[in-house]
């Protein structure tokens, strides 16, 4: 999510398409919360929770790991990191069992 090839490695260009992963495009995004070095680049927030509402029903979901986001390149104003801390307390209270 938030991807672009010229970001990737090449061992991850090749296991998107072995896979046959369809990725969300960076340049479709408007919240910061991707891996992505450059700054203010990520997926369309309504897009993230869907997915992150997606993976946090899965019953096999064991584990959530939540990496290099940076408050410093977040979008003034955009309260990213609230948001994704509100929302995964949801998805994780929310939890089945």
């Amino acid at each position: 999510m938030g991807w672009g090839p010229e970001q990737a490695t090449e061992f991850e260009r090749e296991q998107i398409d072995r896979l046959g992963i369809e990725p969300v495009d960076v340049e479709a995004a408007d919240t910061p919360l991707s891996e992505n070095w450059g700054r203010n680049e990520g997926l369309p927030y309504d897009t993230f929770l869907t997915a992150l509402r997606t993976l946090l029903a899965a019953p096999a979901l064991s584990a959530v790991t939540v990496t290099a986001l940076n408050p410093h390149h977040t979008e003034p104003g955009a309260e990213a990191i609230e948001r994704l801390v509100a929302a995964l307390a949801v998805g994780l209270t929310d939890r089945p069992g």
